[in-house]
């Protein structure tokens, strides 16, 4: 009886020790073994949501509401509003600029401002008055234009975009109202080099800004499922929020209905990491987020593991990636989860929170 106990407890041993030397089936052990805390504690609140995260040179902002910054190494303090007790839930980077969406606590929208020096913010009004004091659903670029989605008077929205958003007027593109009557918000955009591809709700575009016309075929399918995000690399890849990974090789769509039929959102391309050979990851509404292994939508494999349960049962809102500083740092904003990074180390992605 005693050899059957020893024996046991010797195959216990056995298995706790190859889970220990086995980090990528067990990153609870891994996390054990180098002494890495799943917190980090850089002053953000571990139930906050997180909207959109940007860098220009070594300062990083996140946008929760109170618009927040960081250096490389410091911690998150709050950034003044252009308007006192204002908030921002959008921002973007466009040449060199920083780029924020504002609005009152009562939800009136205040339109788009600009920062020049992002150590020293000192915010001014962007000068056309077609963003100025009005509800802004995002501000994005893509391509060499500057893109700006807002919401007119009657609640319908309108898509708007500028070589230059200071000395260039917008243009609106009116070559499509996005249905029904534009009372859809536009949620993303992307260029390929020679289109621009935008989302609104359950339809997609394409085309040139003044010709925007809507894709036939492919992952369109008005009164289902809405989209959730675009990526392109060398191939389009689409999300929807009915578990649906679309990707466009200029020539054929292909698509993966992924099981549980997960509500995916945006996308992150991991490819200039070196050692990560094409991979890709898109968050989710409560399922943490996928790799899409080699770019393929169809290999793919839910992420962080189990035991991370903020991130692995999380809604993730945003992804971004920083490959300027070592090690190379993703970060996740999340809905009422707060902020978590990665860092790329020895071949695992390593997670903690902000």
């Amino acid at each position: 009886m005693k050899s059957l106990k020893h024996l046991f407890l010797v195959s216990i041993l056995m298995l706790l020790m190859a889970a220990c030397t086995d980090k990528s089936l067990s990153p609870i052990f891994f996390t054990l073994e180098t002494e890495r805390s799943l917190t980090e504690d850089r002053g953000l609140e571990d139930e906050m949501t997180i909207h959109e995260i940007v860098k220009v040179g070594t300062r990083y902002f996140a946008a929760g509401n109170t618009l927040y910054t960081r250096t490389e190494t410091g911690n998150w303090t709050p950034v003044s509003p252009p308007v006192s007790g204002a908030l921002c839930n959008t921002i973007e980077i466009f040449g060199g600029d920083l780029y924020a969406g504002f609005f009152t606590k009562g939800g009136t929208g205040l339109g788009v401002y600009y920062a020049d020096d992002p150590d020293n913010i000192s915010w001014q009004q962007v000068p056309d008055v077609n963003v100025q004091d009005i509800q802004i659903n995002f501000v994005k670029q893509a391509g060499t234009l500057f893109f700006v989605s807002r919401a007119g008077g009657s609640s319908d929205f309108s898509f708007w975009y500028s070589s230059d958003p200071l000395t260039v007027p917008f243009t609106e593109s009116t070559s499509v109202d996005f249905p029904p009557t534009g009372s859809i918000p536009i949620t993303d955009v992307a260029y390929d080099g020679a289109d621009f591809w935008v989302t609104a709700g359950p339809w997609l575009y394409r085309g040139a800004v003044g010709t925007l016309a809507e894709v036939a075929g492919g992952p369109t399918n008005p009164g289902v499922k809405p989209f959730g995000g675009l990526l392109y690399t060398t191939v389009l890849y689409v999300s929807t929020k009915g578990g649906e990974l679309w990707s466009y090789n200029g020539v054929t769509w292909s698509s993966e209905s992924v099981t549980d039929s997960p509500s995916f959102t945006k996308f992150v391309d991991l490819d200039p990491v070196v050692g990560i050979n094409g991979d890709i990851f898109v968050g989710t509404e409560g399922s943490g987020y996928f790799r899409l292994i080699g770019g393929d939508q169809t290999n793919y494999e839910r992420r962080p593991d189990y035991n991370i349960s903020a991130l692995y049962n999380g809604a993730i809102n945003c992804l971004f990636l920083d490959t300027s500083v070592t090690p190379e740092a993703l970060f996740a904003g999340t809905m009422n989860a707060g902020l978590w990074r990665a860092d790329y180390i020895s071949g695992e992605w390593l997670w903690v929170q902000e």
